[in-house]
């Protein structure tokens, strides 16, 4: 093989490892901020919740 075709294949390998490991850190970030997202939206349903029940409760003491 020549010497000039396994450079391109190492430089391949390289660019190849490079794109890879970028496309799973953004993978990562997206499922991290959709997780986030997830529960924020979960713990303002809760809240919510909660809120909603307080203000019913205190309309029936008068």
């Amino acid at each position: 093989m020549d010497l000039n075709v396994k450079k391109i294949y190492i430089y391949t390998d390289i660019i190849v490892e490079i794109i890879s490991w970028g496309f799973n850190r953004v993978l990562g970030v997206l499922g991290l901020l959709f997780f986030i997202h997830q529960n924020l939206e979960i713990g303002v349903s809760h809240s919510l919740r909660i809120k909603i029940l307080i203000q019913n409760t205190n309309g029936l003491n008068f």
